[in-house]
């Protein structure tokens, strides 16, 4: 049984996931092990509120974390297998993973911005995207309600509340919430 403390899981975006996709002819964008970490914690200077989800996620997982690892700590005492040890933080790491997952549409997060919501609508030449063709392009589908209103609410200018709940923080592409995963590994790995 020695050396058994020695293992450790580890949740958020593991170096192996953390790329990000970019479109056709634009820079290589930052990765998601920074975005994790700005909207974790915020950045004041470009306007971004914190959005946490990993820590959230892992203690809303906690119960589940330490009866999975008391299971395996008692299959490997009463057995004398190692190996259970091992199972027990998979299935810790895999709860953990998956609550941070869920933090990301069962929060209390800051909407978004006015500004951010025109900048999600806007295409490269700058003008407003109303139509489901340049939306497509960026991997997004707006519902015909959503075109409706941002249709509306820009017209107007005034307000974009009657579009804001059809919005999201941090659900655009996806992309940060699927690269949200687990890995075990030594302590020196």
């Amino acid at each position: 049984m020695e050396g058994l403390d020695l293992r450790r899981v580890y949740v958020g975006v593991p170096e192996e996931k953390s790329g990000r996709p970019s479109e056709e002819g634009e820079a290589a964008q930052m990765n998601n092990a920074t975005l994790a970490r700005i909207h974790e914690h915020g950045s004041p200077a470009a306007h971004i509120p914190a959005r946490p989800f990993l820590e959230p996620g892992i203690m809303h997982a906690h119960d589940q974390i330490v009866a999975d690892m008391r299971e395996g700590a008692d299959k490997a005492l009463d057995e004398l297998n190692p190996r259970a040890v091992e199972a027990a933080l998979n299935k810790a790491g895999m709860h953990a993973a998956t609550q941070v997952k869920k933090e990301f549409t069962d929060n209390d997060w800051e909407p978004l911005s006015d500004v951010t919501i025109r900048g999600v609508n806007k295409r490269k030449d700058g003008k407003f995207s109303l139509n489901d063709e340049d939306y497509a392009i960026k991997g997004r589908k707006k519902t015909k309600k959503m075109q409706e209103a941002f249709a509306m609410a820009s017209i107007f200018g005034d307000s974009l509340d009657e579009i804001r709940g059809d919005y999201k923080p941090l659900i655009d592409t996806g992309s940060l919430r699927q690269s949200i995963s687990y890995v075990v590994k030594g302590r020196g790995e």
